[in-house]
């Protein structure tokens, strides 16, 4: 029953950007977004992280690729997908029980190549347009240090939001 739920929460959020895209006489929120300048492209890499705003944080940085560099987007787009990381990592250690995952995972021990994995996935579903809560899991499970989860999210969220913005760009 909760997978249906998260598939139909993924669909809407597909249907929220497709509709973003779609619709060409109301576009106040990008607009909007775009006349903020820099904090705009913050707010809506804020939005490029959880399973709900993925897909319209997308669709918004498509839009706004017009009126940015994708260097400018993929900078401050990544720090606020950054902080929002951050926040979904506060919040699955308050709400997971990480001990029990993490002695899970470490059964048998883990070697440096599987951590090296874990941090390499974890950086790629992060990176990719995905939804970033199995990535921000897998760096938390990982053990990083605080500076290593930020510096990893910031990297991985500004090459996707890069990778985004360059190709609406050149489309």
């Amino acid at each position: 029953m909760k997978a249906l739920k998260v598939l139909i929460f993924a669909l809407a959020s597909i249907g929220v950007a497709l509709f973003m895209l779609a619709s060409t006489d109301d576009d106040f929120l990008v607009r909007f977004l775009i006349d903020l300048k820099w904090l705009g492209v913050f707010v809506t890499g804020i939005g490029f992280t959880t399973l709900l705003t993925t897909g319209p944080a997308s669709a918004l940085f498509i839009e706004m690729s017009d009126a940015f560099s994708p260097w400018v987007m993929a900078l401050w787009g990544g720090l606020g997908a950054m902080l929002g990381d951050s926040l979904l990592l506060s919040a699955a250690h308050r709400a997971l029980p990480m001990k029990r995952m993490t002695r899970w995972l470490h059964r048998p021990p883990c070697s440096p190549v599987t951590h090296a994995l874990l941090w390499v996935l974890g950086a790629m579903v992060i990176a990719s347009p995905l939804p970033d809560e199995l990535g921000v899991a897998v760096l938390g499970v990982a053990k990083l240090a605080r500076w290593q989860f930020l510096l990893l999210a910031f990297v991985g969220n500004a090459i996707g939001i890069f990778l985004i913005a360059g190709i609406a760009r050149a489309v």
